[in-house]
């Protein structure tokens, strides 16, 4: 299984207010490593959300960006770490590879 990272992020703008939305998606889910696969949607998504600029490179990285990538970083291992402890039922792991 080779890793790939197929996440599309949009921005939709509402052209009456001006309001952005963040779409993230447009994944394959077929060919992905689901704990590498899970951890970079929820890095993208968080800095994306907290310093879109940075994240886009339109903006250089401040101090504030350093310190929210390395909570994020840190966050979504230890979400990544409780996803591995999910014990799937054998049955569940036969009827997958049938």
């Amino acid at each position: 299984m080779q890793a790939e990272n197929n996440m599309r992020i949009r921005e939709i703008i509402n052209k009456k207010t001006g309001e952005k939305i963040i779409s993230f998606g447009g994944e394959d889910f077929e060919n992905v490593i689901p704990d590498q696969h899970y951890y970079d949607a929820c890095f993208v998504q968080r800095m994306m959300l907290q310093v879109p600029e940075e994240a886009k490179g339109k903006k250089k990285p401040t101090e504030k960006g350093k310190r929210i990538l390395f909570a994020t970083a840190k966050d979504c291992r230890e979400f990544i770490n409780d996803f591995r402890k999910i014990e799937i039922p054998q049955q569940l792991l036969d009827l997958l590879k049938a």
